[in-house]
């Protein structure tokens, strides 16, 4: 995760969803961003799960696809 801002310029993201599952939320997104060097356009994948308690944020989960990083 270290090399990553070496390699991704991070864009928008968009199709986001969010469901709630008592005190989790559930969060999907797909990021449109610029694989580095060269700025070819790619995607990545995400999925958050955040905890919440007495209305902050206790836990935060961060998911992506990392075989999406080596396509291409």
């Amino acid at each position: 995760m270290g090399r990553l801002p070496e390699m991704v310029r991070f864009g928008s993201l968009d199709g986001i969803r969010c469901r709630e599952a008592g005190a989790e939320t559930i969060i999907e997104a797909r990021g449109h961003h610029r694989r580095l060097p060269g700025g070819t356009p790619m995607t990545l994948d995400y999925v958050w799960f955040i905890t919440r308690r007495d209305g902050r944020v206790v836990h935060f989960r961060d998911y992506m696809n990392p075989l999406q990083l080596a396509s291409g």
